[in-house]
């Protein structure tokens, strides 16, 4: 595992655990520390990749779900043991709202390559699953000092929202046509790949004219941001060193229905883009696709013939 996923593992955990956490100090049932640890662990998660069009973390991974669980029942059977069990909500809080920050942030820069919209996904990254949290805390304000005090304290918090608004407005975004294009045709292969065969390795082949570079670069940056929202993994761009005017655009997907899948994820807006870079391409064939599956290299690895199902 990767120290990436890992840290993403440990933040939904963390923020699970504040919220069974809150649901021991107000002594709820079992189901109150689940409901709970899953909307402080995989709530953020979830509203942000709604907003940045991904496919939902949890839906993908069922992982974040049973860690969620497994948090809600070893809290709800030894919450009873820490003498202070506020104190801990509030450690627990703080690193997970550290982590989750880091990896909404992280992730909202690398589909979307806007600083503002990743400061936008980072906080709420770490801070939607808190609402429930928010909830209990403001009821807590109620019962230490009135009704009247948590309503004016949650009022002021609203206006001070809505007055940032005024003074850091997020950039204003053109109407995209988000209906899927379905153009794509499945190619026919020599080779008979399985559903889950895989990794896959794509590359494609541009020429582009020197003038023409900064361009492409700049409409490249937005055809990478497309490829991993659409679930392209290791995405690059490089530039033959021998000849400069060939271009290698290059990404991976797991297996070969996930290539299927990415491709069939096209929306009328990405075919702009892609018709932008088919105007930068001066070769005499339009840019050449290359689709190939990585095989291992360890000693005994058998070949497969042409003809034969490819499984990895």
């Amino acid at each position: 595992m990767n120290p990436i996923a890992s840290l993403d593992y440990a933040g939904v955990a963390v923020f699970a655990a504040t919220g069974a956490l809150a649901a021991s100090r107000k002594q709820l049932d079992i189901i109150g520390f689940l409901f709970l640890a899953s909307v402080t662990g995989i709530g953020g998660g979830t509203l942000r990749d709604v907003i940045l069009n991904l496919p939902v973390f949890w839906v993908a991974n069922g992982g974040y779900v049973l860690i969620c669980a497994v948090v809600a029942l070893l809290v709800f059977f030894s919450a009873h043991r820490f003498e202070s069990r506020y104190k801990l909500l509030l450690w627990l809080d703080a690193i997970g709202l550290a982590a989750f920050s880091v990896m909404g942030a992280a992730k909202g820069l690398a589909i979307t390559g806007s600083p503002v919209v990743s400061v936008v996904t980072g906080v709420l990254t770490a801070t939607f699953g808190g609402i429930a949290l928010g909830s209990w805390i403001w009821g807590v304000v109620a019962d230490a000092h009135g009704a009247e005090i948590a309503l004016i304290a949650a009022a002021g918090a609203m206006l001070a929202g809505a007055a940032i608004g005024f003074f850091l407005p997020l950039p204003k975004q053109t109407v995209l046509n988000l209906d899927p294009l379905n153009r794509f045709k499945e190619p026919m292969l020599s080779l008979d790949l399985k559903p889950r065969s895989g990794p896959i390795a794509i590359m494609i082949e541009y020429i582009i004219r020197e003038e023409d570079v900064p361009e492409f670069l700049a409409t490249m940056a937005d055809r990478g941001r497309i490829r991993r929202r659409d679930g392209a993994r290791n995405w690059t761009l490089a530039r033959d060193l021998e000849n400069p005017s060939v271009w290698i655009e290059h990404y991976h997907t797991p297996t070969w229905v996930e290539y299927i899948r990415h491709n069939r994820r096209a929306t009328h807006a990405d075919a702009v883009v892609g018709e932008r870079i088919r105007a930068l391409h001066s070769g005499e064939n339009p840019p050449r696709v290359r689709r190939m599956i990585e095989r291992p290299t360890t000693a005994g690895t058998t070949l497969v013939s042409p003809k034969g199902p490819i499984d990895h």
